[in-house]
């Protein structure tokens, strides 16, 4: 099966394929979907562990970029009003990757999650987060590739959040996603009405976030244990964010600081070790998220979770 895998029906029955094996013996991570034993390659990917990443095409921001619209006008004020160094702030503060997606791809990122906007004086839709980033036609040329070369991985793509954009925008959007991923292997989330008209694309409904919205670790860890030992949501995709947020305070309190120092390094590693010993399937673990991927044994970790109650 090629192409945008459908949400016919909105039933959430897509599956992975390829030879059995060993989790010993699965470490190309670049190939692990197309590698799964065959015990699991019928599992829907909603009930499989799957690595992604937390706004994941931040590794290009640049200070010298324009602010985007995913800030609130008074942050973007005061970024202004204090220059360069207000933009060298800000960046440490919205970058959230140090890894491009084809490195996030071979390094087994599966899914990725998007912020969208339009821009003034072009057409063009961009990636954002506190700054422009890269185009959106950039960025799913860069994921075309990879799937051209490895056709029997999947990757989700989560557009979740959209500024400045109207109805035509939205129509632009969807036709360039269509175009460019079309005869490849993905499921795309789009997180607006608009896709009722687009059975390619999956609903707000088909996927739930859980974001713990902290900069604490005990409390993002309490919100993680609460919803899992209820069960969460079966039937759809389900984001596990092991992610710390900073709000406006803590980022005057520590201006010095960036995600990756103050909350990353502390949340990853926390992330990882609550993670040990969950079970995945329909009311357990799904797709896993963090901001700065490469920290900790993430990704090994969450693809190895699909092998323990297999082996």
């Amino acid at each position: 099966m090629a192409g945008i895998l459908p949400c016919c029906g909105r039933e959430k029955t897509c599956t992975v394929t390829k030879k059995e094996m060993a989790f010993s013996e699965c470490k190309n991570y670049e190939n692990w979907m197309s590698t799964l034993p065959e015990n699991l390659r019928n599992k829907p990917l909603n009930e499989l562990a799957i690595p992604g990443s937390h706004d994941s095409s931040t590794s290009s921001l640049d200070p010298d970029s324009d602010l985007a619209p995913d800030e609130p006008g008074s942050i973007q004020q005061i970024v202004r009003m204090f220059g360069q160094f207000g933009r060298q702030v800000m960046l440490s503060w919205s970058k959230t990757q140090d890894m491009t997606l084809t490195e996030q791809l071979f390094a087994g990122i599966r899914y990725f999650d998007f912020r969208v906007a339009s821009r003034q004086e072009t057409t063009d839709l961009y990636l954002v987060h506190g700054f422009y980033a890269e185009k959106v036609e950039t960025s799913l040329k860069e994921i075309y590739k990879f799937l051209e070369s490895h056709p029997k991985e999947v990757v989700l793509l989560d557009f979740n959040h959209f500024y400045g954009f109207t109805d035509e925008t939205h129509q632009q959007c969807i036709s360039l996603i269509k175009g460019i991923l079309e005869d490849k292997m993905s499921v795309v989330f789009y997180q607006n009405k608009i896709v009722q008209d687009h059975l390619q694309f999956w609903p707000v409904c088909s996927i739930q976030s859980l974001w713990a919205n902290t900069s604490r670790v005990d409390k993002l860890i309490d919100c993680l244990d609460n919803v899992y030992n209820e069960g969460r949501p079966e039937g759809i995709f389900y984001c596990w964010q092991g992610v710390l947020t900073p709000d406006l305070p803590y980022v005057i309190m520590h201006f010095m600081g960036s995600i990756k120092d103050n909350l990353a390094m502390k949340a990853n590693p926390s992330f990882c070790e609550w993670l040990k010993g969950k079970r995945v399937g329909k009311r357990g673990i799904n797709i896993c998220l963090t901001d700065y991927v490469h920290i900790t044994n993430f990704v090994p970790q969450i693809i190895s979770m699909n092998f323990e109650d297999n082996l």
